[in-house]
């Protein structure tokens, strides 16, 4: 599957990843920062609603411990679906 940060071009067919990384916010303790939160969603478009890759997804995010929020939508310029999956990750920052 072809994964792309932030957009697509028209042309790239389904199914595919997109993933954005948003805003970031950093826990600060003795003047350095312990910890940074990552706003992130990844999106994936297919041309139906494609069980089995959803769940392949998925499995990724729960093997790897990525707790997630999910929503479903439709580009009506791509005639394809789209799974949308919030998250939040946290960093413990390095020393």
């Amino acid at each position: 599957i072809p994964v792309s940060y932030w957009e697509f071009g028209e042309k790239t067919p389904a199914p595919c990843i997109c993933y954005v990384i948003g805003d970031t916010d950093s826990t600060y303790a003795n003047s350095c920062s312990v910890k940074r939160t990552v706003n992130a969603r990844v999106e994936l478009y297919t041309k139906r609603n494609d069980f089995t890759t959803n769940k392949k997804l998925e499995k990724i995010f729960a093997d790897n411990g990525i707790l997630y929020d999910k929503s479903t939508g439709y580009v009506s310029e791509r005639k394809e679906i789209v799974r949308y999956y919030s998250m939040v990750l946290d960093e413990d920052e390095e020393e």
